[in-house]
């Protein structure tokens, strides 16, 4: 049974790329077609040889245009699939879909692996970030973009948002302070002395003759006595013991105050090869420079321009990622690499390109001119090696020498040994990200073939020893460190 493989690219030129991948890789150019915005498709021809495509869309900016690209995926999908209303729409920005038949269910994965090495992108990470910007599904009533509008969507922009602490001061109230005067009787208790005096009347019996003073007693006679007595006056006199004054005081503090702030960090990691786009976009964007470098000294005095030069370079960098020509050298490769490149660019002069293609393939797979990859560290730590990489970390992996040294620093240098012992364990680890083989596994999935290959590319070297230098430099390429 038939089955279709679809791989969505943002340009026309790249979606072309992943159709010469697939002829150069047995499928038949009938069986692939390419639907693409019609802004986006430009004449090829040129000094790379001539490329067309089986099924382009060339109409304007019209609805028609966008009919039969609806028509086009709905005969894959159903009428009524959202997947064909998403490709449609993928076209619709600017973008161009590669559709390759496959009759051999055994090839289905081959199909897969040449349009992931070229650069296509997830469709439903795409269709996400459609919806966060108001997509609700394909409307087939939709003009295609503008060329400006594609130029603008093919703009990843991520807003760099950052917090800023301001610090100021309010007032609040803390409550209020009510002094209340009021009267409070206490008792009092004080001794007094009081005087009292009374009339005392005493009887005596008396037996004596009455004397002439006697004898006057016969006459009326009163005697008076006054009786007093003291009593206790209470007189109370108010003074002032006290005074309470109320007011307020001010006074000021200095506080600390302690928050955080958030911020948008945008890291830029360079993967090791899930996906190798020949289109400068992702991965090999950031070998621009070497390329350009390496133009400039080569071939800029012999005429030419730069991007006539520049399908070579990409075309050597993807051969890293073929499974054909893993730990191989480039003398062994040469053959079959000349003989893809002169079928995906007939016409093209091998003799013209060929340093450009090979200068893309040492820089991806680390290999120099004439170096091997052999032993720096302690004897029988590492066995002459394949001739991919050199241990003078030239090329691809130069730009992480940093990392590993830091890594050896902190987890190696104390026990003894050369940073250069574990250099080759870094730079094996870093080029099993580029190997087919491994793509999408984890460290757990992948450790038993790791170990086969190492012990079979170092015999006698210690897996042991030198696992942790490799894991690192697998996990810092493919983004998991």
């Amino acid at each position: 049974m038939n089955q279709t493989v679809i791989g969505v690219f943002d340009t026309y030129s790249h979606a072309e790329q992943a159709r010469q991948e697939l002829i150069a890789r047995g499928f038949s150019s009938n069986d692939v077609q390419v639907q693409a915005h019609s802004a986006d498709i430009s004449d090829t021809t040129g000094t790379m040889g001539t490329t067309s495509t089986t099924s382009t869309t060339t109409t304007g900016h019209d609805v028609g245009f966008m009919e039969s690209v609806r028509n086009f995926f709905a005969d894959i999908f159903g009428p009524d699939h959202d997947e064909a209303g998403h490709y449609s729409e993928a076209v619709r920005r600017g973008g161009a879909v590669v559709a390759v038949t496959v009759d051999d269910e055994s090839r289905v994965q081959m199909a897969r692996e040449a349009l992931a090495a070229v650069g296509a992108v997830d469709i439903e990470k795409r269709v996400a970030e459609w919806r966060s910007g108001g997509y609700e599904g394909y409307r087939s009533d939709a003009a295609p973009y503008t060329a400006d509008e594609v130029a603008r969507e093919r703009e990843r922009v991520i807003p760099v948002v950052k917090e800023e602490l301001e610090v100021g001061k309010r007032q609040v109230d803390l409550g209020t302070v009510r002094v209340v005067a009021r009267t409070q009787e206490t008792p009092v208790n004080e001794s007094v002395t009081l005087r009292e005096e009374h009339a005392n009347i005493e009887r005596r019996p008396v037996d004596r003759p009455a004397s002439e003073a006697d004898l006057a007693a016969f006459q009326d006679k009163t005697i008076e006595v006054r009786e007093t007595a003291e009593k206790a006056v209470v007189n109370k006199t108010a003074r002032v013991v006290e005074e309470v004054v109320v007011g307020k005081t001010a006074t000021t503090d200095t506080q600390k105050v302690s928050d955080t702030v958030r911020e948008t960090v945008v890291d830029v990691q360079r993967d090791g090869g899930t996906t190798r786009s020949t289109g400068m976009t992702g991965s090999m964007s950031g070998y621009d420079t070497d390329w350009r470098s390496h133009y400039d000294t080569n071939y800029a005095k012999l005429g030419g321009r730069y991007e006539d030069y520049q399908p070579a370079y990409q075309y050597g960098s993807t051969l890293a990622s073929d499974s054909r020509y893993q730990g191989r050298s480039w003398d062994d490769i040469e053959t079959n690499a000349r003989s893809d490149w002169e079928t995906r660019y007939p016409g093209s002069s091998w003799e013209r390109f060929k340093a450009a293609v090979r200068h893309g393939w040492d820089r991806m797979t680390g290999s120099s001119t004439g170096s091997t990859y052999g032993s720096t560290g302690t004897t029988g730590s590492y066995a002459t090696g394949t001739g991919t990489s050199t241990a003078g970390m030239t090329g691809a992996m130069s730009g992480y020498d940093t990392d590993w040294r830091s890594d050896y620093d902190s987890n190696y240098a104390s026990l003894g040994g050369r940073y250069e012992d574990y250099q080759p364990a870094y730079q094996y680890g870093s080029t099993l990200a580029s190997d087919n083989r491994y793509q999408g596994r984890s460290w757990d999935d992948i450790e038993t073939n790791a170990r086969s290959d190492w012990q079979t590319r170092y015999p006698g070297s210690d897996w042991n020893r030198f696992k942790a230098a490799v894991r690192h430099g697998w996990e810092r390429m493919t983004g998991q460190r």
